[in-house]
């Protein structure tokens, strides 16, 4: 018990004993009392799901619920039987002489309870959990790479770690941060915590393989078997080789030259994936630490025995052999990089060499990346001026090409950009071959620039100020592409490119996570930090733009769940009704009605619409929802819980099935506009999207909605992305599942 001098008085037993419950203000604390047989509990008033008043929760045998989302606690505990809802908080309490008396002081490390509550809500991908986690952290002062550590170990574990997308944006977000506004870190952290949860949803533990039973095998006889082992698809063979390096101490040089001279064995793998996840890796041990990398690194193997080949692809073979010019060029290599390596330095040709790179005859391309080499130019250098010159590809990208398309320019410049990070950590001929395999992938897209969009030259004349007021204007709206890349450029023109670099990381955040708008992204605010301040850093910085225009607006559905975690952050009040609210909207409609009243004739139809409007009406009080309105035989309620709207449409289903009936319902969680009796707001446009998606007999529901009722014990299925009419974006969808 703390000690008597940090106690309070709150109230006298007989009132609290006469309510049953009374509400108190302490110190600023709004703390509820509850008597409860023979003891008096102090309980935080606040729910720390979404911040619903306990006084008005229900409590029954020792277990306190809350009203809205019916989380329940151990009123003498404060623990929780449902992790997305975490403890509350409980003071401890003294009765003196007919007096209660509560002790206010802190009883935890505030930190290290958050970091146990950001590991379960990535164990059972709760988005929620993870949000209020990572603000609570930040806010505190914690640094983010502790919380990018916890997602890195967590990853590792689980799912494809390595050589999965999560793990890469994981990475991206940290990788950025450093040039985003203060505000807007958490979110990106969030970002990349949550896209490790996804991948990992539903994994076994993975189990690393043990190293080889030996003392130190030599490294280069590693290094060969680890080639030979993903040269025939063996992946185990090749987990224990990098097991077996890392254990008998090979350092991240090392380890970068096997896997990465592995990676470019074989042209473009995987679409360039594998040379950008291995890189990812690398980072995020720079992150983390070494201490990682046998978990990290041993990740990589599957991906790479799995890989696509493309010197098994028809492009690459035909009308042109790009392989055998390759090879061919691969057999001069180590002497081309070494009659330059006296001249490095003086080397001045990237001009001209940018102009072939984006050429129209391979053969020639190959020769004037080994004539640039020969004449001093670092490889290192080489690799960046290949990158940009993909790059260009992205800035020149028409709107008439297949939308598709846009990820075809967007592989070849994020392969690019990491073999030019490969060659910075260890700069072998080996690794070469993959600038090479870049270049020879920029030209098979050069049909992305027919004709090539005009990349805009700016004039300077628009004020920097009124540029930056405009972009998040430009990315709210569909096919700005174009209008994308002039306020890049005009604002480069003078204005301060710190700024900028804030304002398209702010642009990324807003949007529902894409692995290749990310990827875009980080490797043009990398590739800009080589070329800023120059005409070919605006063109980068173009590029980005583009891309993220073309993938913007989506629903930002992603974002509406880390906006309650900063609004609870802030203490702001989701529960209270304004002119816009939070709520959970189902739509349910009756399948094939047309045909059934046809059947039927005009009474009989009538008579079973009004059972049907009836046990509906039941079913939605039963689950203290709101009714809306019916609309021939369709339906719309919403509730203030997304767990008793998706119990609420399962009851009606089984009931109209009772009667005859078919239905089929659609949720989301979003905010509306109250307006007199009816609702209004995109949510509602949503919502009845999702239900004109499901199936007959189907209960499916937003990724929104998913988060809320993560670790709810609702079981969802998901049944991929899907473009909903007048909605902009692509949604994931699931359906509810007994």
């Amino acid at each position: 018990m703390a000690p008597a001098e940090h106690f309070i008085l709150a109230a006298r037993v007989d009132d609290v004993r006469s309510q049953g419950r009374l509400l108190i203000q302490a110190d600023g604390h709004a703390v509820v009392l509850f008597a409860d047989g023979d003891h008096i509990y102090a309980v935080d008033n606040r729910c720390p799901h979404m911040g619903f008043p306990l006084n008005q929760g229900s409590l029954k045998d020792g277990i306190l619920t809350c009203h809205w989302h019916h989380a329940r606690f151990d009123l003498a505990t404060g623990g929780t039987f449902d992790p997305w809802a975490d403890n509350v908080r409980v003071f401890p309490v003294q009765v003196r002489d007919g007096e209660v008396w509560i002790d206010l002081s802190p009883r935890e490390d505030v930190r290290a309870h958050q970091r146990e509550r950001l590991q379960e809500g990535l164990e059972r991908e709760i988005p929620l959990v993870i949000a209020k986690a990572v603000v609570t952290l930040l806010s505190a002062g914690d640094d983010p790479s502790e919380s990018f550590r916890i997602g890195l170990e967590f990853g590792s574990q689980y799912g494809p770690a390595a050589g999965g997308a999560g793990f890469t944006i994981h990475t991206c977000m940290m990788n950025i941060m450093p040039v985003l506004d203060a505000e807007d870190r958490p979110r990106a952290l969030y970002h990349g915590l949550s896209a490790i949860a996804r991948d990992a949803a539903g994994a076994p533990a993975r189990f690393v393989l043990r190293p080889l039973p030996i003392s130190r095998p030599a490294f280069p006889s590693l290094k060969r078997w680890f080639r030979q082992f993903v040269e025939v698809r063996d992946a185990e063979g090749a987990e224990r080789c990098i097991t077996t390096a890392v254990r008998t101490g090979a350092d991240d040089q090392q380890m970068a030259e096997m896997l990465f001279t592995a990676a470019t064995d074989h042209r473009y793998l995987s679409i360039g994936h594998i040379v950008d996840f291995t890189n990812k890796a690398f980072e995020a041990l720079d992150i983390a630490g070494w201490q990682h990398a046998e978990a990290v690194l041993s990740s990589l193997a599957r991906a790479y025995a799995e890989a696509d080949r493309s010197e098994e692809s028809n492009a690459w073979r035909h009308p042109i052999d790009l392989v055998e010019i390759l090879e061919s060029a691969f057999g001069d290599l180590p002497s081309a990089i070494e009659s330059g390596r006296g001249q490095r330095g003086q080397w001045a040709g990237r001009s001209s060499l940018v102009t072939s790179v984006l050429g129209e005859d391979p053969q020639a391309i190959a020769d004037v990346l080994l004539e640039a080499l020969r004449q001093g130019c670092d490889p290192v250098d080489l690799a960046g001026v290949v990158t940009y010159a993909a790059a260009l590809r992205i800035a020149r990208f028409p709107t008439s090409n297949e939308f598709t398309d846009w990820d075809t320019a967007l592989h070849t410049f994020t392969y690019a950009n990491a073999v030019q990070q490969a060659l910075r950590r260890t700069p072998s001929a080996e690794v070469v071959r993959g600038v090479f395999d870049a270049a020879m992938s920029v030209y098979l897209d050069r049909f992305l620039n027919v004709p090539p969009a005009r990349v805009p030259e700016p004039n300077g004349a628009e004020d920097p100020e009124a540029v930056l007021t405009k972009l998040p204007e430009i990315f709210d709206r569909q096919q700005q592409v174009n209008e994308a890349a002039t306020l890049v450029a005009q604002y480069l023109a003078n204005g301060d490119a710190n700024r900028l670099l804030a304002a398209l990381g702010k642009a990324l955040l807003r949007e529902d996570r894409n692995f290749h708008t990310i990827q875009a992204v980080e490797a043009a605010f990398c590739q800009f930090e080589d070329l800023r301040g120059s005409p070919e850093g605006t063109h980068v910085l173009v590029a980005a733009g583009r891309y993220l225009a073309a993938h913007a607006p989506t629903m930002r559905a992603q974002g509406q769940t880390y906006q309650f975690a900063t609004r609870l952050n802030r203490g702001e009040r989701l529960y209270e009704e304004t002119e816009r609210v939070l709520a959970t909207i189902l739509f349910m409609d009756i399948v094939g009605s047309t045909e059934r009243a046809a059947a039927l004739g005009d009474r009989r139809w009538r008579d079973l619409l009004a059972s049907y409007q009836n046990l509906v009406k039941q079913e939605v009080t039963r689950h203290r929802g709101r009714n809306i309105n019916f609309a021939g035989d369709g339906w719309l309620a919403t509730f203030d819980g997304t767990v008793r709207a998706i119990r609420c449409a399962q009851a009606v289903i089984e009931a109209a099935r009772r009667i005859g009936l078919t239905l089929r319902a659609g949720i989301h969680t979003g905010e509306i506009e109250i307006a007199g009796d009816g609702v209004a707001g995109m949510a509602v446009h949503v919502g009845a999207r999702v239900a004109s998606s499901a199936q007959p007999g189907e209960v499916l529901v937003t990724g929104t909605v998913r988060d809320m009722v993560s670790g709810s014990g609702i079981r969802l299925e998901d049944r991929g992305t899907h473009t909903l009419k007048g909605v902009p974006g692509e949604w994931q969808l699931f359906a509810v599942t007994r």
